[in-house]
């Protein structure tokens, strides 16, 4: 895969590091961990976590020619629960937990893009939208991790 020239794009392999870099317990390979366009397609739902962009927000132009983006991307936790499963395993909530704690105001490193200075991080609760009768045994979560970025305006 040929490295993304954007910022979204970058921004969604920097928290696919950052989240790989996370010990985060009952998941058994790093590779559950994917940027891809949804985390569930017709019949199959991918376990463990998926980062999706979700566009490019953006905030008021300052007068010092900076915009302040959001490069939004969905955090999907997928997780497989037996039917004898015991009904309180909060593993996913952890997984949850440590990621936000990772993103929740942080600065992470955006790839070397010239007119960004600064990403900080936010995380807000998601609403993961999958057909729920289709896979009852699976188990979801989503975190939205708002990658902000101050960015110059072009002047001419």
């Amino acid at each position: 895969m040929s490295e993304p020239v954007s910022t979204a794009g970058q921004a969604r392999l920097a928290i696919l590091e950052e989240i790989r870099q996370l010990t985060l317990e009952g998941l058994p390979d790093k590779e559950e961990i994917q940027v891809r366009r949804n985390f569930w397609h017709k019949d199959t739902i991918h376990e463990g976590i998926t980062i999706q962009g979700l566009g490019e927000q953006y905030g008021d132009n300052s007068p010092l020619r900076t915009s302040d983006v959001d490069y939004p991307c969905a955090v999907t936790l997928v997780q497989r629960e037996d039917g004898d499963a015991v009904q309180d395993n909060d593993t996913i909530d952890q997984w949850a937990k440590e990621i936000r704690q990772r993103f929740m105001d942080q600065r992470i490193g955006v790839g070397d893009i010239e007119n960004v200075k600064e990403h900080v991080c936010r995380v807000t609760p998601g609403s993961p939208s999958y057909p729920v009768k289709q896979f009852p045994e699976y188990r979801v979560r989503q975190l939205i991790v708002h990658v902000w970025a101050r960015e110059l305006n072009y002047v001419s």
